[in-house]
Parts: C-alpha cells; sequence; structure tokens
C-alpha cells in the first residue's frame, strides 16, 4: 500500500512538472525578494545577523530546484506584511492563509501548519475561550489572531505587540488579562524567561495553514507550488521539518508528541493537496472570492431601512420593487411583512407567510441557531449581519441563501429585518468551475448576471445576459477591436484609464468597481462590474459580472428625498425654536438699555449679556453649517494622544467622574481640525459626565488598527486607522432611542439644541472616519471613533507674539456699510489707517491709484462675496497682478467656503469667519504682520 501511494505521488509530481514546464522554462534566471518576520523561531527568525530558520531553507532549496534566485530579508512582522502587501516584494516566506488576506495576496499550498492558543497570568479572570469578551488581549501586530479579534468583534481592548516574545514578557506583568499566539512561540519564550506565573490554558484553534505568499505573480506561484509538491514526495520537505523542529540546544522548541502529530497531519493535509489539480484550486478560489456580489448593496437596504422608519408606506414602494425577497420577523419569530420576491424565493403567497415563522423556513437543524441570532440583533446585541444560509421551500426543498439582517421598527416595535437572496446558480458556478469548463459555459450561458472573461484586454467569453445589457452583438464583443472603453461613459472614462495604469504598474486597486455606462443605443446607465483573477485555458485571464444598478440608484434617490424631507421639517422646527430664544433676550436687552440709559445706570451687565448671546448664536450657526454641507475641517497633522489628554481631564473638571487612560505608544498622527475633533470628544465625554451623576470612571482607549476589507461598517476604506473607545459607567441609552442619538435635533435633556451628536457624526465623517455606539441600560455607553492615520510628520508649534498695537495701511472691502464701520473702528483703535470700499471695482482702483501715489497699503482685508461685483477671491487676482507680494486676508459670513478652510491655496495669508471677536483678529493680524 505504501509503495503504490508513493507510485501516485510520483506520478502527480511527472504530470504537475510538465502542466508548468512552459511557465518555468526558458528565459533569464529570475530574481525574487522575499521578506520574513525577524522573531518567529523556529520558522523565521535572526540569527548572528541573518535571517535563519525552516521557510528559509525551505525557500532557498526551492530556488535552487526551480532555478531562480531569492533574496531575502527580515523585519517586524507588521512593515514585512505592509510591504508586501503593497508589492514592494515579490513575497513573504511564512503567512497564516485567510479569506481577507486571499483577496491582496495569492498564496501557495501549505508548506506547514502551527497552533493558537490562550495564555494567561495565574491571577487572570480568563479561564477559557468564553472568557475573552471585552477583555484586554495581546496579539502581535497584523498576526492572523489580530485580524480573528477585529472581524469577531472579540473586544475593543486588543493590545499589539511586534513579536511574540514581547507579548509573553508583557502578560508577566498581569497588567493584561491573556495573550493569544502561537503554542510553540508561547512555550518556547515561556522557558527561555522562566515566567513562571504564565499558564497556556490549553485551549486550541484550529490548525492553520502556513503558506508561501506572493504578490500578483501567478508564475512565482506555480514554481514555489511545483517546488514544494517535488520536496514532499522526495522527502527533503521532511527531512527539513524535522531538522527544525526537533529538540536541539537552543532549538528546543517542540516537545516530540506534538512534532509528530504535526508532522502527521501535515502528511494527511499534503495528500490530499497532491490528489487535488492545482490550476483548478485557484480557479475555485478566485471564483469563490469575487462571486459575493451582496457587499456593494448595503447602501440601498440602509436607505430602505431609513424610510422605513420615515414612511411605512414609502417603505412598502421601495421594497415591492427590490431585487431581494425581504422578510421582517418579530422577537419570537413570527413572519410580520413580506415582499413579493421572498415568495417568489420561498413558494408560499405573501399571505401565507405573514401565518409562518422562521421555523417553517429554516432547515431543522438550524432553526435555534437562527432564531437565537435574530432575537439578538432585535435587543442590540452584537452578531453577525452578512451571512450565508440555507432555506426550506413549500416543496421541502433546500436551497443556499445569501442573508443580510439589522435591527428595525416595525408599528414602533422592534423587529429583524432580512434581505435574502437565492445564490443557487452562484453555488452550480463554483462546482461547474471545479469539474469542467463546459459545465462552466453551459452556467454563465443560463445566468441573468451579465458575465464576461477577458484576457489580454480582450473579450473571450461573453454571455447572452451581457449581450443584451449593453446591446453588442457576440461577435462585436469578442472582436480584438472592441474596446471596453466604448461601454464606459465619457464622464468616468478617465477614472476607468486610470484603473487599467494601476493595473499595469501592478498598484492594487479595488476588486469592484461603479461606474456610468452607455450601450450601443446611447442609453445610460449604473454600473458595477466584480472582477477577479483566474487561469483560462492555462493562462492568467480575469472573470467579470456586471450588474445593472440602475432601479437601486433610483430607489435610493427616492429613500434620500424621503429622508431629507423629514430632516428639513424637524430642522426647520429646531433653529426656530433655538432663534426665536436667542433673538428674545438680544431684544430684551436692548429695550432694557434704551430704558435705563438715561437713568445714569450701569449697563455693562446689559452689553455683557448681548454679547454672551451672539457668542450662543454664533455657536448654533457654527453646528448648523457642521451638521449640513458647510464648516469643512481646516486640517493639519497632529497627535490624537495629545488632544485626548488635554481635553479630557479639562472637561471633567469640577465633576466627581476620574479618567483613565489607556492609549497606545506609537499612535499614529492624524490629519484633523483640532478645534472640531476637540468638540466632538468635548460632546461625548459632556454627555458621559451627565450620564453618571453620582460619579464613576470614563475610560479612553486608543490604538492603532488595520482594517480590512468587510472588516467594518460605515464605509471605510481598507488601511491604518487610530480607533478612540470613550466608555462610561452610567446609565446607559434605552435600545429604543438608540438608533436616533444621532440625528439633528434629537435629545433627551430638557435644555440643549439636540445637535451635539449629529454635529459630532458630521465632523468624523467629514474627517474621512466613522462613529459608532452600543449601550446596555445599567451598564454604560461607548463611543467609538475611527479616524484615518497618516505616515505624515507632526509639525512644531511656531510661537506668535501677540501684539496689542499695530500701525501701517489697510484696505477694506465688504459691501455692508454697517459691516465697514465697525470694521474701521476695530482696526483704527488697533493703530491702523483705514481706507474701506464696497466692491471689488472700488477695492482695485484705490489699491492702484495708492501704489502710484508712493503710499502702498501694508494690508487688504476682502470679504469674499459681494453681490452683483467680485469678490474676494477674484479680486486678491486682480490686484496680485498690480503687486504679486501683497499681504492679504479673507473673511466671509459664509464658513464653508473653502478659501475659510484652505486661503493659503487661494493666495491669502489667513482667513477668517464671521462672526468673529477682538482676540481673534488680534491673533491673526499678530501672525501674519
Amino acid at each position: 500500500m505504501k509503495n503504490n501511494v508513493k507510485l501516485i505521488i510520483l506520478l502527480l509530481t511527472i504530470s504537475l512538472s510538465q502542466l508548468y514546464a512552459s511557465s518555468v522554462s526558458g528565459g533569464e534566471t529570475a530574481t525574487y525578494k522575499f521578506l520574513a518576520d525577524d522573531n518567529f523561531p523556529p520558522y523565521n527568525f535572526v540569527e548572528h545577523g541573518q535571517a535563519v530558520g525552516f521557510c528559509v531553507d525551505l525557500m532557498k532549496r526551492i530556488a535552487e530546484l526551480m532555478d531562480f534566485q531569492v533574496e531575502i530579508e527580515a523585519g517586524r512582522w507588521e512593515d514585512v506584511r505592509r510591504a508586501v502587501e503593497r508589492g514592494e516584494a515579490d513575497g513573504v516566506l511564512a503567512m497564516f492563509y485567510s479569506v481577507e488576506r486571499d483577496k491582496i495576496l495569492d498564496f501557495s499550498i501549505p508548506h506547514s501548519s502551527a497552533v493558537h492558543t490562550i495564555f494567561v497570568h495565574d491571577k487572570s479572570p480568563v479561564k477559557s475561550r468564553a472568557d475573552l469578551q471585552d477583555r484586554k488581549i495581546i496579539v502581535q501586530t497584523g498576526d492572523i489572531m489580530h485580524d480573528y479579534l477585529v472581524q469577531n468583534e472579540i473586544t475593543t481592548s486588543i493590545i499589539t505587540v511586534d513579536h511574540p516574545k514581547d507579548a509573553i514578557l508583557l502578560l508577566s506583568h498581569e497588567i493584561y488579562d491573556c495573550a493569544l499566539i502561537s503554542k510553540v512561540q508561547g512555550d518556547y519564550f515561556i522557558r527561555k524567561y522562566n515566567q513562571d506565573n504564565i499558564i497556556n490554558l490549553e485551549d486550541y484553534y484550529p490548525p492553520r495553514d502556513f503558506c508561501f505568499a506572493v504578490y500578483n505573480n501567478p508564475k512565482l506561484l506555480n514554481q514555489l507550488n511545483e517546488g514544494l509538491i517535488i520536496l514532499q514526495s522526495s522527502g527533503e520537505h521532511k527531512a527539513l521539518f524535522q531538522k527544525w523542529m526537533t529538540p536541539s540546544g537552543d532549538r528546543n522548541l517542540f516537545s516530540y508528541p506534538l512534532a509528530r502529530y504535526v508532522i502527521a497531519g501535515i502528511s494527511i493535509l499534503l495528500f490530499v493537496i497532491l490528489l487535488t489539480l492545482v490550476w483548478i484550486r485557484s480557479l475555485q478560489r478566485s471564483v469563490a472570492r469575487k462571486t459575493e456580489e451582496i457587499q456593494n448593496e448595503n447602501r440601498q437596504r440602509k436607505e430602505i431601512e431609513a424610510a422605513l422608519r420615515a414612511s411605512e408606506e414609502n417603505f412598502r414602494s421601495l421594497v415591492e420593487n427590490a431585487f431581494d425577497g425581504i422578510l421582517i420577523n418579530d422577537i419570537d419569530g413570527n413572519y410580520i411583512y413580506a415582499n413579493h420576491n421572498a415568495a417568489e424565493i420561498t413558494g408560499y403567497p405573501v399571505t401565507v407567510l405573514l401565518n409562518l415563522s422562521i421555523k417553517d423556513l429554516t432547515p431543522a437543524e438550524y432553526v435555534d441557531e437562527v432564531l437565537t441570532a435574530s432575537r439578538k440583533r432585535i435587543r442590540g446585541e452584537s452578531v453577525h449581519h452578512f451571512f450565508e444560509s440555507s432555506l426550506q421551500r413549500k416543496d421541502g426543498t433546500i436551497v443556499p441563501i445569501e442573508v443580510v439582517a439589522s435591527k428595525t421598527f416595525w408599528h414602533g416595535q422592534p423587529a429583524d429585518l432580512v434581505f435574502i437572496r437565492d445564490i443557487s446558480l452562484r453555488k452550480q458556478m463554483e462546482w461547474a468551475l471545479q469539474n469542467s469548463e463546459m459545465n462552466f459555459r453551459q452556467i454563465v450561458e443560463r445566468s441573468n448576471d451579465a458575465i464576461y472573461v477577458q484576457q489580454d484586454d480582450r473579450f473571450v467569453l461573453v454571455n447572452p445576459a451581457l449581450v443584451k445589457l449593453i446591446e453588442y452583438n457576440r461577435e462585436e464583443l469578442l472582436s480584438a477591436d472592441f474596446d471596453f472603453i466604448e461601454f464606459v461613459d465619457a464622464s468616468d472614462q478617465a477614472k476607468i484609464r486610470a484603473r487599467y495604469e494601476s493595473r499595469d504598474h501592478k498598484i492594487r486597486i479595488s476588486k469592484r468597481c461603479e461606474f456610468r455606462a452607455r450601450t450601443k443605443s446611447g442609453r445610460t446607465l449604473d454600473v458595477e462590474i466584480s472582477a477577479s483573477k483566474i487561469i483560462w485555458n492555462n493562462r492568467p485571464a480575469s472573470l467579470g459580472i456586471i450588474r445593472d444598478l440602475t432601479r437601486y440608484k433610483r430607489m435610493q434617490e427616492e429613500a434620500f428625498k424621503i429622508e431629507k424631507l423629514d430632516s428639513i421639517g424637524v430642522l426647520a422646527g429646531g433653529i426656530a425654536h433655538d432663534f426665536n430664544n436667542i433673538l428674545s433676550v438680544l431684544l430684551g436687552n436692548v429695550q432694557l438699555i434704551k430704558l435705563k440709559i438715561g437713568k445714569g445706570e450701569d449697563l455693562i451687565k446689559y452689553l455683557t449679556r448681548i454679547e454672551e448671546t451672539i457668542s450662543r448664536a454664533t455657536g448654533l450657526t457654527q453646528q448648523l453649517l457642521t451638521f449640513s454641507k458647510g464648516g469643512e475641517p481646516v486640517v493639519e497633522v497632529a497627535s490624537l494622544a495629545e488632544l485626548i489628554r488635554e481635553v479630557v481631564p479639562f472637561t471633567l473638571t469640577g465633576s466627581n467622574v476620574k479618567a483613565e487612560f489607556l492609549i497606545e505608544k506609537d499612535l499614529y498622527p492624524v490629519e484633523m481640525d483640532i478645534n472640531q475633533i476637540s468638540q466632538v470628544l468635548t460632546n461625548i465625554v459632556i454627555n458621559a459626565k451627565q450620564a453618571m451623576p453620582n460619579g464613576g470612571t470614563l475610560t479612553v482607549e486608543a490604538n492603532n488598527v488595520i482594517i480590512e476589507t468587510g472588516d467594518l461598517a460605515g464605509g471605510l476604506e481598507p488601511g491604518e486607522y487610530v480607533k478612540v473607545a470613550v466608555i462610561d459607567q452610567g446609565i446607559g441609552i434605552p435600545a429604543k432611542i438608540i438608533d436616533k442619538i444621532f440625528d439633528p435635533f434629537f435629545s433627551t435633556k430638557s435644555s440643549g439644541s439636540g445637535l451635539g451628536l449629529a454635529t459630532c457624526y458630521s465632523i468624523i465623517q467629514k474627517h474621512g472616519g466613522h462613529i459608532t455606539v452600543s449601550s446596555q441600560p445599567g451598564e454604560g455607553t461607548t463611543f467609538t471613533i475611527y479616524l484615518p492615520g497618516t505616515k505624515k510628520r507632526l509639525k512644531k508649534a511656531e510661537k506668535v507674539t501677540l501684539k496689542q498695537k499695530f500701525q501701517g495701511r489697510v484696505l477694506l472691502m465688504d459691501d455692508e456699510e454697517s459691516v465697514r464701520d465697525f470694521m474701521s473702528s476695530m482696526l483704527e483703535n488697533l493703530g491702523f489707517n483705514v481706507d474701506a470700499v464696497k466692491d471689488g471695482e472700488q477695492a482695485v482702483n484705490q489699491y492702484r491709484t495708492a501704489l502710484q501715489d508712493g503710499s502702498a497699503y501694508d494690508l487688504v482685508i476682502l470679504d469674499l462675496t459681494i453681490p452683483g461685483s467680485k469678490g474676494g477671491k477674484e479680486v486678491l487676482k486682480d490686484l496680485q497682478t498690480i503687486q504679486p507680494d501683497l499681504v492679504a486676508l479673507a473673511y466671509s459670513g459664509y464658513a464653508d467656503d473653502p478659501v475659510i478652510s484652505r486661503p493659503t491655496e487661494y493666495g491669502f495669508k489667513a482667513a477668517f469667519s464671521k462672526p468673529f471677536s477682538v482676540d481673534t483678529l488680534i491673533n491673526i493680524l499678530s501672525a501674519v504682520i
């Protein structure tokens, strides 16, 4: 039997070698650069300045066998991972496989495996995996367990370190609860550093495949796979594995039973892999990850949810035309709404569905699991919202479905809103692709989705749905003369050409793309393309699925109209209420001054009250601008850690609430408007303080995180972010109102405008971030903020000496006579000689005349908006033709004008918005003169 197995392996090896021979033979010897973790023994680590370990020896042997050169560099794992993902190296020696990582890099067949487990100190409250929720957990930055904690939302308190050694040493201080690292490294460093207070709970996670990972190089991937298969069949792989895994001196990392277990497991795994043709595996993986069509519809579904809260009637008109089946069930699982597509998918009429429950449409073995998850969503608990499941139709057949579910309200009661899609066709495509190209072609031909295969920038396969969608016939599409750009509307052609250019330069681009398309007859469509790399006729190709989003866009526009009308009504009422109060105070105090001015009474208190009321009106106006499309952030690179430590204690001054900070060292800098982010932190801290009338602890955590595709709702782009969590011990937020707290003018307080959290939400969105809230009544509330990190360096603060007296000539332009009068008086009181004009023509003439007379102006202050005449931006251009180096300031009553947020880009030294205080003006003048 053993001889037969060896013969099968040998035959497979020969056939696979022939299969890839054409891709590895001929031409000059290639040189590839691989990176490795510098402290992950025995797989790869640095010894005497050189990279060594099992993976290093294995790669060198494969390079020798497959006739290519290899350069190996070692470094910090997070740096290694990011460098490879950016294409700065050809690959990495050892990376755990995951679906998310597979979207960026291509993985070889496994060369080894590893087991992760939980390490705790002897005083830790963690006793098993069930105790990990919301604990303080140490992981290696960028490790697979780091991804696991983020993707599964296990905890918000993730402490990242560069190496497993650091995790063990940090855990020994008994500050944090546990560490999730590889068993091998954990046991090794416990022994090496005599950490007697650290325990391996032996609560093992399933073994994970260790693979080579390469960046966008199918040829190199094939060579690595072939080399691995040859070394495994010849026994060299086993010899290298035993060399590094067998106890020997400093490399005593494994016990003999574990080594035998790992080797036995790998042998079984390799035998299975050898029986699977590598090109079929690669093809299957590509199609599986690219047929996840549901993600780009989340915005449409969110709009439908918003319309449901606003108006059930409008909601019905939208969902009845939706592509998906839509069901709503109550806390007991009974269906209380169903659309016609749900009836079509399930086989039950709508009237019958409303008398059924979850247990009637779910296979018996999954009923408890589905019902429990639904109840958790309705209660606002953390649970998956996007997943695949099975549905039992009326005729008893079981069909695979894709599900997107979220909490909503129906007739004032919390409920579960569920979108379902029959994915039988997708599963058939995957099966067909696994079995034969002929079956794949048959499935593609029957598909209602427009599908194509593109190779060398031309179509080699198109289906009838694509022909129908874009109105070109099959012969035209398959012609070598057909250019895909002809299908793209002129408004988006530059965008698509930029994608082509990035692809050709091996710059990573999104797998999905939305654009405006134009059919052969001239019709304009909104479409989305989902593309993936496949192998077609033994060569690289692209599989694309095109979806017509035109109807969805219209539904979104309708939903936006519904939400906008509702918001405008609330907004108008709130504005009228607050400004009526402000006007009442102003009018009352002016009338009191008139009555008392002749009596010789002290009027300072009335004037002070008017000044305070104007400041209140200014604050409300600024909040409205920030909430609306205006109030653009004036960003600079700054330290969020410093801002947190400054704002939080100040806001808590005088209260019985104590602040506790858990801020990661080396927190990413952030490009932010310091004033706006301060406002966000202040609003959240004030809410937390008011929620803890009897005192308590306010915990503020800040750490660096990496967001990958699908990790988080809110439309965040993948990348590096700073995550800030503000956690109070207050009374919590009731479930029935938590979905409304970011709505404008919604407030549970007897005083206040109700714009605080709406403004916070708007500010964070404008910074490219995201804000969420979670709460349990009686247990406290957590606000979580994500802001994009930056690699830019912090700027050193420039010291400005404030002046109280100035001199020189100033030209002021403003169309309002009253504004010209008070501005002139204010500037003259500061020591300037002022000439004031009402429009751009006068300003240019006055400036030219003064220059000719030898009495040039030292400063020009221009209002940006002059009705019926040139504004400040245009006037400055005219003045610069007369004197290019003049000093100019801009000001305006429109705080959303881009000149206010970025004055130097338009030639101004600085800018400020109306109304403003004397102190504000002095600060600006001191900085520019």
